[in-house]
């Protein structure tokens, strides 16, 4: 019989974890008890029992952990260090921490910019179509034809959105934005996850609606959406399917989906772009191949329609006449819509420029927390000469000395990074505030900022510890306890790091002054019309003809002055519509379109500066235009008053009256050609003239008078609800995103001012350790407090002025290529240029007079009585 053997697991285990003066008794305990019961089990459960603290090694016990008892000695000996040097630790950390908290949410939202749309299956195949190099509109046919003629296109789909739609769930009625009209095949392209319903019959009638799972709880709280019946801007839709809602960072953020409408008057209309389409190719496929076939695409079925209306002889007439126009779709990749093609976004739009602008600074406040623990660490070099001497004088090598001096830096850091979390956490809403997103608490620990964490981490605690390490583990023994302490590093790197930090926040400043400014100056621009108390009543074409009687009647409110309807507002975008001039070869131009009444004229204030604006009851207007300024130049028209414009293939309009240039679009191009015609007279574009309805408000009482407008839509509309609001208020939303990045980049600018100044202080430490006893002996021999100061303010001056000079240098380049996107720009005056270095002087004066002059008032004995 074999004969049987303790279990081998059990004695290495007890080997492991058992002091080595206890291990023989012990083991030969548990070898006495199993010969006489011969139970491998037992053996075990009694090797177990002794797992207790006192038997238990110490890191001291293994050989292969002396380097981590070591850096146990380290973190011992560092926070020792730190809580006897509370005032230097604690500027230190809430230096860092600042820093650090601001980088984590510079860095959270820099990656969220960059991630849109990333999380679709098959993100990287799929692609949008452009009407050219960047024209959102892509005619009817073309996903259709796309897939039917090029294998390489796998799916194409067409998309109207996304828009706000008129809903009625039951009694309830309400405007509901978030609206998407889609062929069929949508989620083939774009696959999102169904909760409900299925993805390949889910909006295959015209009167089936896909809900996403918020909608779907707020309209049928507590139950199924499937089935259910809501009215749809006056059409009985069926909910269908539920999905997840679209994650924050998506181009395409849609509420509800139903089927698009297929126009049977477009058939074959190449010419009318009325959708937006995308198209995912096949696997292996390279852009450039489908590129080039969209170009044949559009030569075979758009260039004949084009050559029709043109008068053109060929296709590539028409190109030679236009050489700047590419004729021809592109694709733009999903993924790289919301940065490089904000344009084509759905939802909120992207900024590249603002990304790389914000990673810069992030960068910087980083550099600038790093350069502030380094000056502290040489500032304190002094009185941690002696503890490095000792150090050597016992024994320590010099890499032992600078792991020592690493690990403190990687404690602070990591301090630092604790408190710069919880920071980042209190400032979330004020910083979802100034960005326009809805970042959460959770966004903080997503896992990109977890690895950018420890990547801070590790980064930051050796790039700050390890040049104060490298100096400090460099004193010489001797000279160390002698206090013959030899100079801390080079004083040009020093300098030049303070330096450094004088430039990049004298740019700072200068780019908030200019951004701050610029963005001022749009808002109070003259834009040649008045906005001011202009009330805009949305959906007007739900009155129909029952307008000229709705006009009547609040023209008899006292605080109603004027009304009148048009198509299209200022500043909300326009359609361009092309005009040929008879007589002169057909030439043909494209001004923005619109449709006004006559009151418009004293609604805006516009003023005429040649002919009139249109006139009331008078027929003949309705077959005449007025024109802008712009469009008379570009058209070359001295006198344009009687001459004709024509639409091709329609009516003829005489120009009636030429206005005044007025900014009808962004500030930030120039003032365009633009047309307005009195209404339609006949069916080219329907009840379009009256999409909007104007009226001029004289009162301080706005609610009171919104109250009475109010009513007076319910009395005429029923089942439609009221939605007004004002021009000069849509006039200012333009430039949120303007402002907020001018509110994002001045926070973080003043942000990292102050940390900068937390060197500053470091420095003046260091140099007046340096210079404390230099600073009694000219005491002694008759300095006044003043010259001190002077002597003092001096070097520090000469700091800010070759800051100064960098700084300025960076910002003029930077802002003069960001003022280039405007059209109405300010000019890059001297004083916002020079007042920032005069402001960055006027506050290293304070801070250094304020830490010198203790210094210079003290008592020199007290420095001088070791001599």
């Amino acid at each position: 019989m074999k004969k049987k053997s303790p279990p081998k697991w059990a004695l290495r285990f007890l080997h492991f974890f058992c002091k080595d003066h206890y291990l023989e008794q012990i083991e030969g305990d548990l070898f006495e008890l199993f010969e006489r019961n011969h139970s491998r089990r037992r053996f075990a459960w009694n090797t177990l029992r002794f797992f207790r603290l006192r038997y238990l090694k110490g890191l001291d016990d293994f050989e292969q952990l002396t380097t981590l008892a070591m850096i146990k000695n380290y973190l011992k000996v560092a926070i020792r260090t730190l809580l006897r040097q509370k005032s230097y630790a604690g500027i230190n950390i809430l230096g860092l921490a600042i820093g650090l908290a601001s980088c984590l949410l510079i860095m959270m939202y820099v990656f969220h910019e960059r991630s849109y749309d990333h999380f679709y299956p098959n993100s990287e195949r799929i692609y949008r179509v452009a009407n050219g190099e960047r024209g959102r509109w892509t005619p009817e046919l073309l996903a259709e034809t796309m897939m039917a003629e090029y294998p390489q296109v796998e799916k194409a789909t067409r998309i109207s959105g996304l828009w706000e739609s008129h809903f009625k769930v039951g009694n309830q009625s309400f405007f509901q934005d978030g609206a998407a009209w889609a062929d069929e095949n949508i989620f083939e392209v774009f696959q999102v996850n169904f909760i409900e319903g299925d993805p390949k019959s889910a909006i295959k009638d015209p009167e089936d609606l896909v809900l996403t799972e918020s909608l779907a709880e707020k309209f049928f709280p507590n139950e199924s959406a499937i089935g259910k019946t809501i009215v749809v801007d006056g059409n009985n839709m069926q909910v269908t399917a539920v999905v997840e809602d679209p994650p924050k960072n998506t181009h395409f953020p849609f509420k509800f989906i139903g089927r698009v409408w297929d126009n049977v008057s477009a058939n074959e209309n190449w010419t009318g772009n009325n959708f937006w389409t995308y198209a995912k190719i096949q696997e292996g496929v390279a852009k450039e191949e489908v590129n080039g076939k969209l170009v044949n695409l559009y030569k075979k079925y758009v260039g004949p329609q084009l050559i029709r209306h043109s008068g053109h002889a060929t296709f590539e007439d028409l190109m030679s006449d236009y050489p700047d126009r590419f004729y021809g779709f592109t694709l733009h990749p999903l993924t790289e819509i919301h940065l490089e093609s904000p344009h084509f976004s759905m939802g909120a739009q992207g900024d590249k420029k603002n990304v790389i602008v914000f990673s810069l600074v992030a960068l910087f406040i980083l550099l600038i927390a790093c350069v502030n623990y380094i000056n502290m660490a040489t500032a304190r070099s002094a009185i941690r000469s002696k503890e490095v001497g000792i150090r050597k004088a016992l024994g320590s090598y010099r890499q032992n000395i600078i792991a020592q001096f690493l690990i403190e830096s990687i404690l602070i850091t990591f301090i630092a990074v604790i408190l710069a979390v919880g920071i980042s956490a209190i400032a979330l809403p004020y910083f979802n505030q100034l960005t326009g997103r809805s970042f959460e608490f959770g966004d903080l620990f997503s896992f990109t900022n977890l690895l950018s964490i420890g990547a801070i981490l590790i980064i930051v605690g050796l790039l700050a510890g390890g040049y104060p390490a490298y100096i400090i583990s460099n004193f010489t023994p001797l000279k160390a306890l002698r206090g013959q302490l030899q100079q801390a590093g080079k004083k040009s790197l020093r300098s030049g790091l303070v330096a450094f930090q004088f430039a990049i926040s004298i740019f700072l400043v200068a780019a908030t002054a200019v951004i701050y400014k610029q963005v001022m100056f749009m808002q109070s621009q003259d834009l040649g019309i008045n906005l001011e108390q202009t009330l805009v009543i949305n959906n007007g074409r739900q009155l129909g003809e029952k307008y000229q009687v709705f006009k009547n009647e609040l023209e008899g409110i006292a605080d109603i002055e004027i009304m009148s309807k048009t198509s299209h507002l200022p500043f909300h975008g326009s359609s361009d519509w092309t005009y040929q001039v008879p007589n002169e070869d057909n030439r043909r131009v494209s001004p923005n379109n619109g449709f006004a009444s006559p009151d418009m004229e004293k609604v805006l204030g516009i003023e005429m500066i040649k002919g009139r604006f249109f006139a009331k009851n008078r027929v003949s207007d309705s077959a005449s235009v007025v024109i802008n300024e712009s469009l008379a130049k570009e058209l070359g028209w001295d006198d344009p008053i009687n001459k004709e414009l024509q639409r091709p293939g329609g009516h003829t309009y005489r120009v009636i009256g030429v206005m005044k240039d007025f900014n009808y679009t962004s500030l930030k191009s120039e003032i365009k050609p633009l047309i307005f015609r009195y209404g339609p007279i006949n069916n080219e574009v329907g009840m379009f003239h009256q999409a909007y309805i104007l009226a001029k408000v004289k009162t301080s009482d706005i609610l009171a008078t919104l109250n009475q407008v109010e009513q007076k839509w319910n009395q005429y509309v029923q089942d439609y609800p009221f939605d007004a609001n004002f021009l000069d208020d849509s006039y200012q939303k333009q430039y949120e995103s303007e402002l907020k990045f001018g509110q994002v980049f001045t926070t973080f600018s003043l942000l990292a001012i102050i940390i900068a100044f937390l060197g500053l202080f470091a420095l003046t430490t260091f140099v007046l350790q340096k210079r404390y006893k230099e600073i009694a002996v000219r005491k002694v021999l008759g300095a006044t407090v003043p010259s001190l100061l002077r002597m003092m303010i001096k070097d520090f001056t000469r700091l800010v002025v070759i800051g100064g000079i960098v700084g300025i240098g960076a910002a003029f380049y930077w802002l003069n290529d960001w003022l280039e996107g405007y059209s109405y720009r300010i000019e890059l005056s001297w004083y916002l240029l020079v007042l920032p270095i005069i402001l960055i002087l006027v506050l290293t004066w304070v801070v250094v007079s304020a830490k010198s002059y203790r210094a210079a008032v003290a008592n020199p004995a007290n420095a001088l009585k070791e001599e």
